[in-house]
């Protein structure tokens, strides 16, 4: 899953953790956060109950653009969803699908036209461990 998925485990409580992914896509430039639902209260409002699942939609308009300059169907992975979980044992993970896998599924992007992606997202992702430490 590693080479698919960026997943941490970290010591922030789950509201701490949404805080700080928040926090950090406002403070990186050119990133916006364009949604965020709490995936729990859904499920919970049909009847069905999970741990909690908070998904934050980012996205970096300029980055986005030349994907989808490359091919438009890279839209199928945007807007980057960064998922925050409370797992049962109460530990909180933040995992967001890890964009180097796009040039494994469109030959028409290199691997190096999404690198400063997969920076921005892995930063986004990981800011919670620092923040827990």
């Amino acid at each position: 899953m590693e080479h698919v998925a960026s997943i941490v485990e970290t010591e922030s409580s789950h509201s701490d953790a949404v805080a700080a992914v928040l926090r950090t896509v406002e403070e990186k430039s050119g990133w916006a956060v364009l949604d965020m639902y709490d995936l729990s209260d859904h499920m919970a409002a049909r009847g069905f109950n999970t741990v909690p699942i908070v998904i934050i939609e980012v996205t970096s308009a300029q980055r986005d653009f030349e994907l989808l300059q490359k091919n438009v169907l890279t839209s199928l992975f945007m807007p980057w969803r960064i998922v925050v979980i409370e797992l049962d044992s109460g530990k909180t993970v933040v995992a967001a699908l890890r964009p180097v896998v796009i040039p494994q599924l469109f030959l028409q992007i290199c691997e190096s036209e999404v690198e400063r992606i997969e920076r921005d997202i892995e930063e986004i992702v990981h800011a919670t461990l620092s923040e827990s430490s």
